[in-house]
């Protein structure tokens, strides 16, 4: 029945007479289908495309007999309490049209005679990679026992609903990739609403009915979470107010000509600025044990570490006898002087809080990642008590462990694990730090960990199925496909190789689960895409030019993208490979045939893989120049083999790897990062039997990420992300190498 409703919307909806009818019917079937059974959408009365609109329902049930669910959909976040306390966070996102209906189940919430029910839901309406610019609205109503005792309708009056103004909504990004920073103005009754009472913050507002929207089935399983305290006290001291420095840093997402945002000279105050304006000056650097208790003078500052690296809301109780203001920063790691970066990555990592005389309970709407938390009493004394992270995490558990290894590879098993958990919370990410985006590429072995870690596939079937739920995917040509996505690309900004990874992970996931229907389902999209990349095509057959961002990955490899990229060849003769296998064409694999055959002679210069050819006078000539990450590309896609080449595979397993930073071997040949160049190396040393050598390896790549952070990084120092999607592979890697046999997963 799902599958029929999503081929009628599919393939009826559009134009006019028959066709609106057509829409009206099925619209009415897919809300009956996905469970709402009287609810519509409904937002803020012509505040549907504001920024940053938060509302809040109330409603008040009795103690359930047998069941009691809450069903939502929503263009933004929502956030539930019963009886003032917080109990879940949602929903699944989604494709741009799209919404998927959280059915979550809270009978065993409902511990009283009366219960109180208050639902949190923003909708930021700004373009992001984390979250779609869409008009607000949410659908929502309780049942309880059988009966629907609350609806979200303009007619209804079973929720009481407010607009919440407690948040700053003029603010800067939190980042250019990610939507707002947050800030609050707090009294002691802000929450009041909550529990039925009344809220200086909590203001009557009008509804207006929104348009039907396209339900989809949450489908995974719900979250549960947990919490984590701190465990460390790193060190306390004052901080300073001063001036600004000289050169004031200002980060790209102020820039609202280029990102949507608040105008600069509209914020009532820059977080960033402010932050740069204080002087940290330790007291006490000698760690201690937290015990849940920060007492701060005014300007005085505690540094907490948790015991790793942990994503998800910050959740804290303050109390203050006369107005102050706290603020609250966080990272991943410490600075050399021991101090919490608030800007690292180009983000805004603080949280302020300016509070009325009394006593607070807070935690953020949005989820974090961090392990180092730094507590100020920029005005006021206060006192912080119950600082905690609530995780939002991957809803599936860990079902493998790692047969044996030593002490530094059960480290990095572990950090693998919770890299994993962190990035898959509803959706493959890339870091949920800077973006929390569903980017391409990370995902291919972000699905392979996750199948590995937990046995299910679902979230790796959604993300894929992303691409293809809109008629039409926005801001990229007809037949390209998002870098990331669910995600705004305003600028038209893509990168091309990251959609011939979608056809290979297309194809990885329909091998290891044996679903063929989704591939079908894409049939249409990977054609598509490959009409589009014969326009960009020479008349050798390789791709030339790569229109928009030309990338391979964050190393010299990049500097040779132009004008025809090898590495980015071998990852297209391989989708085209991929696509001929799914689809039985025979012409797409002479073609993955042909376009390999040229590769080898134009690339291979007889001891390495060249990485690109340059047009001089209008003929391609090659640079000579090489790249480690190249010689990856060529194994992994299967352009080269240790038997087609054995010399260069010699080369590659003696003289490279974690040891050439130290050896300086080969110095003509740029090194690689991370990703992709060394998680292709580890995998092709796996896929060819060498499994002491990944062994080690893994462990001089990634023991001191473990040891540092407790995840695994975006690079290979900690200037980026510290914790990125496609890092927790080396735990597949360990475990198959440890067995001493090729794993399940490997590549046509």
């Amino acid at each position: 029945m799902r599958r029929r409703g999503w081929l009628c919307r599919r393939h009826f909806i559009g134009g006019g007479g028959w066709h609106s009818l057509c829409r009206m019917v099925i619209t009415v079937l897919l809300r009956r289908m996905y469970m709402f059974k009287k609810a519509l959408p409904v937002w803020a009365k012509e505040q549907e495309n504001e920024f940053a609109v938060t509302l809040g329902f109330y409603c008040k049930v009795p103690q359930a007999q047998e069941s009691a669910v809450l069903r939502v959909a929503t263009s933004g976040f929502y956030r539930v309490f019963i009886n003032g306390e917080f109990v879940y966070y949602g929903p699944i996102r989604c494709a741009h049209g799209h919404y998927r209906v959280d059915e979550v189940p809270l009978f065993d919430r409902l511990t009283r005679s009366e219960n109180h029910i208050a639902v949190e839901v923003v909708n930021y309406a700004v373009d992001s990679f984390a979250s779609l610019q869409q008009p607000g609205f949410i659908q929502m109503e309780w049942e309880q026992d059988g009966a629907v005792l609350a609806v979200t309708d303009v007619k209804a009056t079973s929720f009481t609903y407010y607009q919440l103004m407690q948040r700053e909504r003029k603010i800067q990004r939190y980042s250019v990739q990610r939507t707002f920073a947050e800030a609050y103005h707090l009294s002691p009754d802000t929450d009041a609403w909550r529990m039925g009472g009344i809220s200086p913050d909590a203001q009557p507002c009008e509804l207006a009915q929104q348009e039907d929207k396209t339900l989809l089935p949450r489908e995974l399983p719900y979250h549960t979470f947990p919490s984590v305290s701190p465990v460390t006290v790193c060190s306390c001291g004052t901080v300073t107010v001063g001036q600004p420095p000289e050169k004031l840093y200002r980060n790209r997402s102020l820039d609202t000509t280029a990102y949507t945002g608040v105008p600069i000279e509209e914020q009532p105050f820059v977080l960033t600025d402010d932050i740069q304006c204080l002087t940290t000056t330790p007291v006490d650097v000698v760690a201690r044990e937290y015990t849940g208790t920060t007492f701060l003078k005014a300007n005085g500052y505690e540094i907490l570490s948790l015991a790793r690296e942990c994503t998800g809301f910050i959740r804290l109780t303050v109390h203050c006898d006369a107005p102050a203001t706290l603020l609250v920063t966080f990272d991943e790691i410490l600075t050399s002087e021991g101090d919490v970066s608030a800007l690292r990555m180009q983000c805004v990592n603080i949280l302020r809080l300016d509070l009325q005389p009394g006593t607070h309970t807070f935690m953020t709407m949005e989820p974090y990642g961090f392990k180092y938390v730094k507590v100020m009493a920029f005005t006021g004394d206060v006192t912080v008590t119950d600082l905690q992270l609530v995780e939002y995490v991957h809803p599936y558990p860990c079902k493998t462990s790692l047969p044996g290894g030593d002490e530094q590879e059960k480290a990095i098993y572990e950090a693998a694990w919770h890299t994993l958990r962190q990035n898959a919370a509803d959706l493959f990410t890339d870091c949920p730090t800077r973006e929390r985006a569903g980017w391409l590429c990370d995902s291919f072995f972000i699905g392979r960990v996750a199948q590995f870690f937990t046995g299910e596939t679902l979230m790796e079937k959604q993300f894929l199925e992303n691409f293809i739920l809109p008629d039409r995917l926005p801001d990229v040509p007809d037949g390209m496909v998002p870098m990331c996505y669910p995600s705004d690309h305003r600028n038209g900004e893509f990168i091309l190789n990251w959609g011939l990874w979608y056809v290979a992970e297309l194809d990885d996931y329909t091998r290891r689960t044996g679903d063929t229907t989704l591939a079908e389902r894409s049939r249409d999209l990977v054609y598509r895409m490959v009409r589009y990349l014969q326009t960009i095509e020479n008349k050798d057959g390789l791709l030339d030019r790569l229109p928009s961002w030309a990338f391979v990955e964050w190393s010299k490899a990049n500097d040779l993208v132009m004008d025809i990229n090898f590495p980015n060849n071998m990852i297209y003769q391989y989708m085209l490979r991929a696509a001929g296998h799914l689809y039985g064409d025979t012409l797409l694999l002479d073609k993955a045939d042909a376009l390999k055959q040229t590769i080898l002679v134009r690339s291979f210069n007889g001891e390495f893989f060249v990485d690109n050819e340059v047009y001089r006078d209008g003929v391609p000539v090659s640079t000579g120049e090489t790249s480690e990450t190249c010689q990856y590309h060529a194994f992994f896609f299967g352009v080269a083999t240790p038997e087609s080449h054995p010399q260069l595979w010699k080369t590659l397993t003696t003289e490279f790897g974690p040891q050439r930073a130290i050896t300086g071997a080969y110095p003509k040949v740029y090194p690689s990062n991370a990703f992709t160049g060394n998680v292709l190396r580890l995998d092709v040393l796996l896929r060819y039997g060498l499994y002491e050598q990944c062994r080690r390896e893994v462990v001089g790549y990634y023991a001191d990420m473990a040891r540092i952070t407790g995840t695994l990084w975006e690079n290979m120092t900690s200037t980026a992300s510290c914790n990125h999607g496609f890092a927790a592979y080396p735990a597949y890697l360990l475990y198959y190498a440890m067995q001493q046999k090729e794993p399940p997963f490997t590549l046509r």
